[in-house]
C-alpha cells in the first residue's frame, strides 16, 4: 500500500490501514518513503495463522 505522506492529504493513513488490517490477521512489518510525498506500507499475514 503506498499513500501521500503530506499531512492532510491523503484520506487513508497508516492508521486506517493497520484499524482494517489487524482484525483480518495482517500485520505491518515495515513502513518507507517512495518519494518525497508518498510512503508505502507492507503487510504479511500473522506468523501464527500461517501455521
Amino acid at each position: 500500500m503506498a499513500q501521500e505522506s503530506r499531512q492532510g492529504a491523503a484520506s487513508v493513513t497508516e492508521d486506517t490501514i493497520r484499524a482494517l488490517a489487524l482484525p483480518l490477521g495482517y500485520v505491518d512489518v515495515k513502513v518507507g518513503a517512495v518519494r518525497a510525498v508518498w510512503s508505502g506500507l507492507k503487510l504479511v499475514v500473522r506468523k501464527e495463522p500461517r501455521g
